[in-house]
């Protein structure tokens, strides 16, 4: 292990980082496991894209259809529909790229 006086400029954690070893569970799914790593883009790709669309279209339906706009209880489905949009958009998206 090194030693821990640290020199001006030098970064504080260098010494750590010389004895780190990263597991292998931790290593990109792309490098350990190609074929899982293909079929989980595909599906969850395929998630985005009907979530996106699906909850658009709600939100479209809810907006242009008179008698929907009326009804009780639109507020609430399109307040969903919003909130399940921005799960679609942002976090799978980001679910995708952490794997």
């Amino acid at each position: 292990m090194a030693s821990m006086n640290f020199t001006p400029g030098e970064e504080p954690l260098e010494w750590f980082r010389e004895d780190i070893q990263v597991p292998s569970h931790t290593k990109a799914l792309l490098e350990t496991n190609p074929a899982q790593a293909i079929a989980y883009l595909i599906i969850m790709g395929t998630v985005v894209c009907l979530g996106c669309f699906g909850n658009a279209s709600i939100i479209a339906t809810c907006i242009l259809d008179k008698t929907l706009r009326c009804m009780a209880g639109t507020e609430y489905l399109v307040n969903l529909a919003i909130s399940d949009l921005c799960v679609a958009c942002v976090a799978n998206p980001m679910c995708i790229v952490g794997k």
